[in-house]
């Protein structure tokens, strides 16, 4: 399905193909009237997402949701689901001591008010999901890093 046609179907109209502004995965950046949105593919189980982290910002942690729109959000398209969010204005995060201190925030927020069961019947992320060739890669990535960073520090001492 083609870029235009998942906008239709949230009530965007546009006359160009929009360009996913992430090369992984369709994720369109659309303005109506004064305001711009992300309208992007999810995960199937897109209705029990949204029940949990309408339960966190409904409690304070400060996340995004779902907007409120004339037609249904998050939708079927396909074999797809697609969502549209609010685009928030902000910066490419840096790793800077105060985003880090930030995120820890964030993060502990939405730890301290998730439930202790997986109530919403979540899919368990898998943090060890990688192959042996995305571990060959990073090492290699890692290696080339270290030695440009031994090049550096041998030339200012």
């Amino acid at each position: 399905m083609n870029g235009k046609d998942i906008l239709n179907h949230f009530g965007f109209t546009t006359d160009v193909e929009p360009i996913s502004i992430y090369p992984f995965s369709s994720v369109y950046k659309v303005k109506d009237g004064d305001h711009y949105f992300i309208v992007k593919r999810t995960q199937n189980q897109v209705r029990k997402v949204m029940e949990y982290i309408t339960m966190l910002k409904e409690n304070g942690a400060e996340v995004v949701t779902p907007v409120p729109l004339k037609t249904a959000n998050p939708q079927m398209i396909g074999n797809e689901t697609y969502v549209t969010y609010p685009f928030i204005e902000g910066t490419t995060y840096t790793g800077e001591n105060k985003e880090i201190v930030e995120a820890g925030r964030l993060l502990g927020k939405i730890h301290s008010l998730s439930p202790s069961q997986n109530s919403y019947n979540l899919a368990v992320y898998d943090v060890f999901d990688f192959t042996v060739e995305e571990v060959v890669e990073s090492v290699q990535k890692i290696k080339k890093i270290w030695q440009a960073f031994m090049l550096i520090s041998t030339y200012c001492n």
